[in-house]
Order: C-alpha cells, then sequence, then structure tokens
C-alpha cells in the first residue's frame, strides 16, 4: 500500500493540475519541513492518504473567472519541494538556470489585484511558504527569524471570493490602490529590472517586489 501510494503521488505531481474555479488546499509535512498547496482534487485525495501530510485547510479560492494570471510550480527531486511563481521572469529564469528544479506547468491562477498572498523564504527549512493572512504573516515577521518575507507573491480574489485565515483583513480598495502601485513598478511583485545575480533574494528597499535568484539547495 505505501509503495502504491509513493507511485500514485509521483505521478500526480508530474502532472500540471487542471485550472478551474477551485478551493486552493493547504497541506503540511513537519517531515519534510515544507508545505504543499492544490486546486486538485486527486491530489487532495490523495494526500490525506499518506500519514506525512497534514491537511490544513482552504488557503483561498483560484482560478475563478477573473483570475487570469497563472502561478506556475516546480519540483525538485533532489530537495522533495515545490516551488510556486507567478512571474514569468522567474519561471523562465529556474528553467534555463537551475537543472534542481523541473516544471510541472500551470498550477493555479489568480489575479492582478485583490487579496495580497506573501512571500517568505527560509534557508534553514530550505523552502518558501506562502499565506494571505495578515496575522500570520506578523507574527512570523515577529516571532520566527528563520522566516525573511520576499514580498507579494500574487493576488487572489476579492473578500466575497477568498477564505480569510485571519479576522484582520484590510478593505478591498485599499488592496487595489496598494496593488496598482506594486503594479506600476513592478508587475506582481517582480523587480524586472533587477540584474542581480547569485544565490541571493533581492528585493527593493520597500520590499514591495523581489527577484528570487534560486537557492542552489532550497526550495
Amino acid at each position: 500500500m505505501k509503495y502504491a501510494l509513493s507511485f500514485i503521488l509521483a505521478a500526480l505531481f508530474t502532472l500540471a493540475p487542471t485550472v478551474q474555479a477551485a478551493d486552493l488546499h493547504r497541506f503540511y509535512s513537519e517531515k519534510n519541513g515544507g508545505h504543499f498547496y492544490t486546486q486538485s482534487t486527486g491530489e487532495k485525495q490523495a494526500l490525506t492518504l499518506n500519514n506525512e501530510w497534514k491537511y490544513e485547510g482552504v488557503a483561498y479560492t483560484v482560478s475563478d473567472k477573473e483570475d487570469d494570471i497563472p502561478v506556475h510550480r516546480f519540483w525538485s527531486q533532489k530537495l522533495k519541494r515545490h516551488f510556486y511563481t507567478a512571474s514569468q521572469e522567474e519561471k523562465d529564469f529556474i528553467i534555463a538556470n537551475d537543472s534542481n528544479w523541473t516544471y510541472e506547468g500551470e498550477s493555479f491562477r489568480v489575479r492582478a489585484y485583490g487579496k495580497a498572498v506573501y512571500r517568505f523564504y527560509s534557508e534553514k527549512n530550505e523552502s518558501h511558504f506562502y499565506t494571505s493572512s495578515d496575522t500570520e504573516k506578523e507574527n512570523i515577521e515577529k516571532n520566527d527569524p528563520d522566516w525573511a518575507y520576499e514580498g507579494i507573491g500574487w493576488f487572489v480574489g476579492e473578500e466575497d471570493k477568498y477564505y480569510p485565515q485571519s479576522p484582520i483583513i484590510q478593505k478591498v480598495s485599499e488592496m487595489k490602490e496598494q496593488s496598482a502601485q506594486v503594479a506600476h513598478k513592478c508587475p506582481i511583485g517582480l523587480n524586472t529590472n533587477n540584474t542581480s545575480s547569485g544565490n541571493n533574494v533581492s528585493r527593493d528597499d520597500k520590499k514591495d517586489c523581489f527577484t528570487r535568484i534560486p537557492h542552489s539547495q532550497s526550495d
């Protein structure tokens, strides 16, 4: 049974999930020290049979009719990690320069404005973490030095479309105004004018944008 389940998971993780309006499910593996996000009901069902993964619930709704920005998914066999990005430039850079990562395709779709999804990186855990919760973001920044805030990864639906993980929710109008400012400077949070190289994450001084230079041994 264990080997059969491993085969099923391997097959699922090498296929790009079907894009359709759906809940984005969030899982955590204490063994792997990382999170996994999927809108695929097949992947969700498979992971619930795996004791290594704990289901944490629905993060928010994705791939709605207004969502037209793809979030790309990568898998590292070496690191046993997934990585997600809404940046076409970041996707192309990883494919061209980092053989540790295998491109799995479009995972789900998001939008150019709405509720921000924040992105963190932990060098210690060699993984990324994404959350739309303001409380969760603030708690990590204040209490967990292992995680570095990288900026806004992408945006999801407005208040009636997503599942907030926190009672602290900014007004949609405020989010639109903030996201418009970010988009003007660097669409979808990516600073496309950044030409840094190496194994570091570079951010502007306001932390509104980021460019991920893939870590050679990280997720």
